[in-house]
């Protein structure tokens, strides 16, 4: 929750080491940029889904080498709403019932976020911000997500049930320590944590 509030403010105001932002949507959509249509609920078969996921692979790979690469060169910050490992968390939603175990092998071969941000609220506090989401639904997604991330170095959680302007200033403290660590890296500096 949250999430798209933050992306917004990102986008209009690029930190100083960036001269713009990208956002994107899971994915860059090289290939058949048709959106999840969420109203359909039936899970693909057994060759629907192997596609879906080939699919993705492909466009992640190609999207990273001809979309994403050369604006991260040209000084740009891309920013992706949703992420391939989102399919982890709730396959229902991508219409993935099988194969979960094949998306999780192909995890390796998809080019990865230098960071995450993790838009973290607990689920009484989303009751009153939405209702597309039921509180049982919602405490799975967020236990999904714990899993799906947890002992990662590149991921930080955000408190999504404070301010927006807390939030934003948080998230950009997350992505300016995440420069400094690459930076620190590639100069042979001492290491940083994430939390200085």
């Amino acid at each position: 929750s949250g999430r798209v509030n933050v992306i917004e403010h990102l986008s209009a105001h690029p930190l100083a080491p960036f001269i713009q932002a990208h956002i994107m949507d899971l994915r860059p959509h090289m290939m058949r940029a048709v959106p999840v249509n969420p109203e359909s609920k039936i899970p693909r078969g057994r060759l629907g889904t192997f596609a879906k996921l080939m699919m993705f692979v492909a466009d992640y790979w190609l999207g990273y080498w001809l979309q994403i690469r050369p604006k991260l060169v040209a000084a740009t910050m891309v920013v992706s709403n949703r992420y391939f490992d989102d399919i982890l968390v709730d396959p229902g939603y991508y219409r993935i019932d099988r194969f979960r175990s094949l998306a999780r092998w192909l995890l390796p071969w998809i080019p990865r976020p230098e960071l995450w941000l993790v838009f973290d609220v607990p689920s009484e506090v989303l009751r009153t911000r939405t209702r597309e989401v039921a509180a049982e639904e919602a405490a799975r997604l967020r236990s999904e997500y714990r899993k799906v991330l947890r002992r990662r170095e590149d991921v930080v959680v955000l408190d999504a049930s404070r301010p927006l302007d807390e939030v934003s200033a948080e998230a950009e403290r997350a992505i300016v320590a995440q420069l400094a660590r690459r930076t620190a890296r590639r100069l042979g500096l001492p290491g940083t944590s994430k939390h200085n």
